[in-house]
């Protein structure tokens, strides 16, 4: 009796050591295939409280909150159901990496200087552990009392005892050999050993998650790039957690989420609608942590906050066990073939089919076969040649009695397909699909194949196109290739590549001065040493009114590189490479670039001429010049205007309506000259003064140009207005009615304005201002180049920027404005001579036609020499706006100076025009003068 009494105690305290040694200091929950955790998140912590961007977070089995402030140098620590942390630290610790907590009273910090240390809760003193020459990125600690560090930069995982005394032993990578291989890591980060002592590591530049079986330096991808199964694509993962049946939690660091393995495969948890500042989003995801009531607990790096999940309770449900549809189907050699993965081995033969649900519920999918099979659930879409595309669940596993068996929900209305396949390459059999649930479920076979199939092939050569992708002055090899599809639909691209290389998706046009613009996608080839195929796909909806164009490039500078793209579709298709030529022309810097419309304006003439922060005196000579014949032509245009007004304001010149014409022109031959002086000195000192506001120099772009034209094609239609009647004049003779013609002219003379500012209607709308500013790299006292750039020149440009559409109309409305009323004016004068010898000649018929024309010709030659000087005047403005708008003006700026003013004299000379030729006109200003002069004397 005693024996058994001794037998029992003994057997107790094995089961209290047992029990002691295996229970784990961190929490490990179980979730059912269901489970979800709280879209949004409540702030646990943030800036205030933790003032820093480095931080990580540890919540032990008595469900207290460990947290790092590596800036402050704290650790704050909150115990169950308390709101104000403790906190521990000293001045003298460097930043922060990790920290562990085994058992109360214990933590076990790491730093950037290598230390490592334990603070003693029991007497609130610091012990040092060990001292690396390089940081330990992450520490972990298993049941053994082994301590585990990741060296970030040496690419490998080492093992010590917790004390530290025992010698380092490297468990996964080699030292200082970082690589994509089975036995080698980039970058790791977070560890996790679980209590089989298999060590779990973050491979963070090779974006995956390795699994190093305990004693096994070969590892074997468990999550992310080069994993033999399906599992999810990760960018750069940080942190690992596992629950208690050996899923996986994970930190997906650059994709902003939580992701997680479970029965149906993996899936996103947390931050699954793109990174942000809001409550459901995170921005660079660091650490997580369960606590013992199942919540998530996340760092939000970049947001500066630590995140709190809260589980979800009535996530987890019951399906019921009732049989509602079963499929039965056969897997034979005729069947698509596909790789499970992307491009690993296409060696497995699949059916694919529909699933449709009446009632949003869950539902249990089960398979059964005599070989084995491996099934997938898609959601929308499959592509056999993107596997991976819109997948949400998956699951096989060699001899497994149930094949696959998925808990999932199904929404009515969305479409779901069950790919089912082998778990072993060129497997046929028959198969057994059986559903379970509440609601009828309907089962429709479709075909996986894809229709078109098209593969390019080219290369990247020293004479290929180049530009700058990055904006910084590194110049890129390229290639531009077009792409249409007949009708909207899904398309799959894959790459086969022997280097890394990129391919950019624009919408309808490539700007390589701006390779931002337009830009709707960015693939990027992923690259896998020596065990893995070099090639990538990725599925897209590509729509059929859209013209895609693909830049292939590399990921290095003036690299060469062959290259192959493959593209799969459901209907016809186009891809073929093509070499921009257009004569669009760009103005501004690297990737701060605008398309110039065609033409010259005085802000192009005058851009590079004028110094900026520089006074008028020093300004260049052009500029000094150009300055002084903006007031000449100004004074002369006063007195021009003036004299031209005195002589048809008299009501002798006035009798008909081309007097009223050439009165109004001599206020809108004023008022063009005066603007195109106002223009000119508008451009010169927002050139030359870097202080002008904003909103000053874009009501100037947008309305002084504008202003300027109307006034010169005002007056240029006025003078094509009096020809015209002066024609109907000759035409109509005696029954010419002045009174009516009078009539007209007031109309003519208000609606020209309205009708000239209609066709100019579109400029305000697409000029605008562009700022562009020039950079130098620095140099240190050395005369070594920096990576720190300055700036050197500011500029504010007043830029025209016409789509084709309107380019085109503004061509045909240029060309109106300016040899509109000089062919009026040519026709009309033309008309006069011949229509007045033809009268005469009717009228004395004694002598022949031509010498009345000869007569004629004689008298009204004027009328025709007039139009002719005016269109040899404003040749040069019609040449000027003619010309590409990339005609470097700065090699013969005097020149394009010179033409532009010269277009602005037919304004300056319409009293030595109109008036002087004319006997009468002459008389009647005579008269105006000295009577303005016997005025002046009395």
């Amino acid at each position: 009796m005693l024996t058994n009494h001794r037998f029992n105690i003994v057997v107790v305290f094995l089961l209290i050591f047992i029990n002691t040694i295996t229970t784990l200091w961190f929490n490990q929950p179980q979730f059912c295939p269901t489970v979800e955790w709280s879209r949004d998140a409540v702030t646990f912590a943030n800036t205030s409280t933790t003032g820093s961007n480095e931080g990580d977070i540890f919540i032990d089995a008595n469900n207290t909150i460990y947290i790092t402030v590596s800036q402050r140098k704290q650790i704050l620590i909150w115990h169950e159901n308390t709101t104000y942390p403790r906190t521990i630290g000293r001045d003298d610790w460097s930043l922060i990496f990790s920290i562990f907590v085994p058992n109360t009273g214990e933590i076990y910090i790491s730093f950037s200087d290598g230390k490592i240390i334990k603070w003693m809760a029991s007497t609130s003193t610091f012990v040092n552990i060990t001292h690396f020459q390089q940081p330990c990125r992450d520490i972990f600690i298993d049941i053994e009392n082994h301590l585990y560090c990741s060296f970030y930069d040496l690419a490998v995982v080492v093992r010590t005892s917790i004390n530290g005394k025992t010698p380092m032993m490297i468990m996964a990578g080699i030292t200082n050999i970082a690589g994509s291989t089975p036995d080698r890591l980039y970058g790791p980060s977070g560890i996790f050993v679980d209590t089989n002592l298999d060590l779990y590591v973050a491979d963070t530049w090779n974006s995956r998650v390795q699994l190093f079986s305990s004693g096994k330096y070969i590892g074997k991808t468990v999550a992310g790039q080069s994993s033999s199964d399906i599992t999810i694509v990760l960018k750069r993962p940080h942190s690992i957690a596992l629950d208690a049946d050996k899923y996986l939690f994970i930190s997906d660091y650059a994709n902003g989420r939580i992701v997680a393995s479970g029965p149906n495969g993996f899936r996103c948890l947390l931050g699954c609608d793109g990174m942000g500042k809001q409550p459901h989003q995170l921005y660079y995801p660091k650490a997580i942590s369960f606590d013992v009531r199942k919540n998530i607990f996340v760092y939000d790096a970049a947001n500066q906050r630590f995140q709190k999940f809260d589980l979800q309770i009535d996530s987890c449900q019951n399906v019921p066990v009732t049989t509602q549809v079963t499929y039965s189907s056969m897997l034979t050699r005729n069947h698509t073939k596909f790789s499970r993965t992307r491009f690993y081995h296409i060696y497995y033969h699949l059916e694919a089919i529909k699933v449709v649900v009446d009632k949003n519920d869950f539902y249990v999918i089960t398979a059964n076969s005599s070989i084995d099979l491996y099934g997938h659930i898609y959601k929308d879409h499959f592509y056999p040649v993107d596997p991976t595309k819109n997948l949400i669940a998956w699951y096989g596993k060699c001899c497994n009695k149930d094949q696959f068996n998925f808990t999932i929900e199904l929404l009515v209305g969305t479409q779901y397909i069950l790919v089912v396949t082998t778990y072993n390459p060129y497997d046929t059999g028959p198969f057994l699909v059986t559903v379970f649930g509440s609601y009828p479920v309907r089962f429709e076979r479709i075909n996986a194949s894809l229709a078109t199939y098209l593969k390019y092939s080219s290369e990247l050569t020293t004479d290929s196109q180049v530009y700058n992708n990055l904006c910084d002055r590194s110049y890129f090899y390229y290639e531009t290739l077009r792409l249409t599809v007949s009708t909207d639909g899904y398309y799959v691209f894959s790459t086969i590549k022997h280097q890394k290389e990129h391919m950019y998706f624009y919408k309808n046009h490539f700007n390589p001065l701006d390779p931002r613009q337009n830009l709707l996608l960015f693939m990027e080839t992923i690259y896998f040493c020596d065990f893995w195929n070099h090639e990538v796909a990725e599925t897209y909806k590509l729509q059929s009114h859209i013209t895609y164009i693909l830049v292939v490039t590399t990921n290095q500078p003036l690299t060469t590189q062959a290259f192959s793209i493959a593209l799969y579709g459901p209907t016809n298709f186009t891809l073929q490479r093509f070499i921009d030529n257009s004569t669009y022309c760009y103005v501004g810097g690297l990737c701060n670039t605008q398309v110039k419309g065609i033409g010259l304006t005085l802000d192009d003439i005058l851009r590079l001429e004028v110094n900026r922060n520089m006074s008028i005196h020093d300004q260049r000579l052009s500029i000094k010049i150009s300055g002084v014949l903006t007031v000449v032509m100004l004074i002369v245009s006063v007195v021009s205007s003036l004299c031209t007004f005195l002589t048809f304001q008299n009501q002798k010149s006035r009798t008909v309506g081309c007097g009223l014409y050439f009165l109004t022109s001599s206020v809108t031959s004023f008022l063009t000259i005066t603007m195109f002086t106002i223009k000119f000195w508008f451009v010169v000192g927002t050139q030359m003064s870097p202080f002008v506001r904003q909103s000053v120099l874009q009501a100037g772009c947008k309305s002084i140009e504008c202003l300027l034209k109307l006034f010169f094609y005002w007056d240029a239609w006025l003078s094509a207005c009096a020809a015209v009647e002066r024609s109907a004049s000759v035409y109509k003779g005696v029954r010419f009615d002045k009174e009516k013609s009078k009539r007209f002219a007031r109309w003519i003379i208000f609606a020209l304005p309205v009708l000239i500012m209609g066709s100019l209607v579109h400029e305000p709308i697409y000029r605008q201002i562009s700022n562009h500013e020039t950079m130098e790299k620095t140099k240190n006292d050395v005369g070594i180049i920096l990576k720190t750039e300055i700036v050197t020149h500011s500029y504010v440009w007043c830029v025209t920027t016409y789509p084709q559409s309107v380019q085109n109309y503004n061509t045909i409305i240029l060309f109106i404005h300016l040899l509109g009323p000089f062919l009026t004016n040519l026709f009309s004068s033309v008309f006069i001579i011949i229509a007045s010898a033809r009268r005469r000649a009717e009228a004395q018929n004694r002598q022949p036609y031509r010498k009345h024309l000869r007569e004629q010709w004689s008298e009204h030659k004027q009328l025709v020499i007039s139009p002719l000087l005016l269109l040899l005047l404003s040749t040069p403005r019609l040449v000027i706006s003619l010309l590409s708008g990339c005609t470097d003006v700065s090699r013969y700026a005097w020149l394009y100076i010179s033409a532009y003013f010269i277009s602005f004299t037919p304004s300056i000379l319409i009293f030595v025009v109109f008036v002087l030729p004319s006997t009468s006109y002459r008389s009647t200003f005579k008269q105006s003068l000295f009577r303005l002069c016997k005025r002046s004397r009395s």
